[in-house]
């Protein structure tokens, strides 16, 4: 097993159901990110899919904790059935690696950003959102 396969994860992104933020799984499915095909040459927003049919769309996810895993564990556990591609399988890892830098409880988003001056390179890029309520006396996420 190489030192990629062992790595653990404690953190996922999990759905909340809310249709009018581009939200359409239901509350608490486990989220995953599918690549783009073909990717994109520039700056784009992308979205994550819940596990359960690979096609439910959510805009965002909330990381939320997790006993121990792998990235084998994840696909056996939420992916079953399921062969994935090499890319497939990075976006995965890329998705779980940012989730567990971001806070418990919090969103993220997805999206693809091009990266370099003289090799251009597209990348995957989770993170946080930071949702603003303007003075309505709303939350900060």
């Amino acid at each position: 097993m190489t030192k990629d396969e062992s790595t653990l994860f404690t953190r996922l992104l999990v759905a909340q159901h809310s249709p009018k933020n581009g939200c359409h799984a239901q509350d608490g499915e486990v989220l995953i990110v599918k690549p783009k095909t073909p990717l994109p040459t520039k700056d784009a927003a992308h979205r994550f899919v819940s596990a359960r049919d690979g096609r439910t769309r959510s805009k965002y996810g909330w990381v939320q904790e997790a006993p121990p895993f792998t990235l084998q564990d994840f696909i056996s556990t939420h992916l079953p059935g399921r062969t994935l591609s090499n890319e497939e399988r990075e976006h995965l890892r890329t998705m779980l690696t940012a989730a567990a830098r971001i806070p418990l409880e919090k969103p993220a988003t997805v999206d693809y950003v091009v990266r370099g001056v003289e090799h251009r390179e597209t990348v995957l890029n989770v993170h946080r959102v930071i949702f603003y309520y303007p003075l309505s006396g709303g939350q900060q996420t």
